[in-house]
């Protein structure tokens, strides 16, 4: 098999200058404190982590392996600690630790750029707030996929708290390590900060992925007055309240508002998407709600039917299930995710399939729209600032498109 090398594209930028013609330059990842293996209890790690949405800091630093049960209570309880306890979404945490998980330091970085430091101070400890006193410069990394996607990654140069971030910014789109086949490029702009010690890695400001041809792109923006997030193109977060699909199918057997014939009958508007998949399959609820069950004839030609309630006005609706989850009764909440039936043929369906429906006051809708319908875009206000904030990582990627395919050839 042809071995296709991956494309390094690197170039500072300044505010409002468009970025300079892209090299190819061959340079180590810049992977601060990342380690393979074991470490003894007296090594000193030094790792940074990002918080995401629905993240906490001390959620943050037990993955960055701290074990430091005076910290925690440091943390939890004193009035200093309260601009760490408060750690908003897109946050960068920085822990010194040993390998024991003793934490020796913490910098906290602000989605707006504060800066605060805790230090161990013989059997207590100090928080200190920091004078930003580093540069920060804007890095371009390109490639392509392959087997896994993290080589890909680390042969591009992309540090590995970077690639972090990219996976946990598509997580809800898709998972990144199974689709790695399916990938033909990526391209991401993140900072990188500049200190006395060296340089770190630091915020993802915009990535594309592109898969199977169709791009999906990111970009990091914090309104005013809140905590930052990643959104799309057209200001709406990528944290779905719906997953694309109730399950994992191999065919679309139907699609929403398709004239289609059942038996002798003709159906002039289909209000829903057919999954074609084998008995038995499980269904999962795309979204987080309380549900309710009906079997047989209350639904008619939906046969066993599994309807979870959502926010507002918003439903989805489940049919033609073999069985409904054990231990599953109406009014029962249910969690984004969780299985609540599996794929039958009851009712009126002439195969094993799963009939899904997205409805809004008890009307079916299109499904395609219910991302649109329960995202929570930008106000029209603030369209304009996010526009402005993400015009530089957009046009880097732009770049990055129409630059990496010919390096790759």
């Amino acid at each position: 098999m042809l071995a296709l090398p991956a494309v390094v594209v690197t170039a500072s930028v300044d505010s409002g200058v468009r970025p300079p013609a892209a090299e190819t330059v061959v340079a180590p990842a810049l992977i601060d404190g990342a380690l393979v293996g074991a470490v003894d209890d007296d090594e000193v790690v030094v790792a940074p982590e990002f918080l995401s949405r629905g993240d906490t800091l001390f959620a943050a630093l037990a993955r960055v392996g701290v074990l430091d049960a005076a910290a925690e209570r440091f943390l939890r309880t004193s009035p200093s600690a309260s601009p760490l306890r408060s750690a908003l979404p897109g946050s960068l945490v920085r822990a010194t630790r040993r390998g024991s998980g003793e934490l020796i330091e913490l910098e906290y970085l602000t989605p707006g750029g504060d800066a605060w430091r805790l230090t161990r101070d013989g059997a207590g400890f100090r928080v200190a707030r920091q004078a930003q006193a580093e540069a920060v410069q804007t890095r371009f990394r390109a490639g392509r996929g392959g087997a896994s996607l993290f080589a890909a990654f680390e042969a591009a140069g992309l540090p590995k708290p970077v690639a972090e971030q990219v996976r946990r910014i598509f997580e809800k789109q898709f998972d990144l390590h199974a689709a790695a086949r399916e990938i033909d490029r990526f391209a991401v702009v993140f900072e990188e900060h500049a200190t006395p010690a060296g340089a770190r890695p630091g915020r993802v400001l915009g990535v594309e992925v592109v898969r199977k041809g169709k791009p999906y792109r990111a970009f990091w923006f914090a309104p005013e007055g809140r905590g930052g997030d990643y959104y799309g193109p057209e200001g709406f977060t990528l944290d779905r309240e719906f997953l694309p699909a109730p399950l994992e199918f191999t065919e679309v057997t139907s699609w929403y508002g398709k004239t289609r014939q059942i038996g002798r009958r003709f159906q002039a508007s289909h209000p829903g998407v057919d999954y074609a998949a084998p008995i038995g399959t499980p269904v999962h609820a795309t979204a987080d709600g309380v549900a309710e069950i009906a079997a047989g004839p209350e639904y008619r030609g939906y046969g066993n039917v599994v309807i979870v309630k959502h926010r507002g006005s918003l439903a989805t609706l489940y049919a033609h299930l073999d069985a409904f989850a054990p231990g599953l009764a109406s009014g029962q909440r249910v969690r984004q995710g969780e299985v609540i039936g599996y794929v039958g043929k009851t009712g009126w369906a002439t195969g094993p399939h799963l009939h899904y429906e997205v409805r809004v006051d008890g009307k079916p809708v299109n499904p395609e729209t219910a991302l649109e319908l329960a995202a929570d875009p930008d106000a029209p206000q603030r369209m304009s600032a996010f526009r402005a904030r993400t015009a530089q990582a957009r046009r880097a990627l732009e770049l990055l498109a129409v630059a990496s395919p010919a390096r790759f050839e």
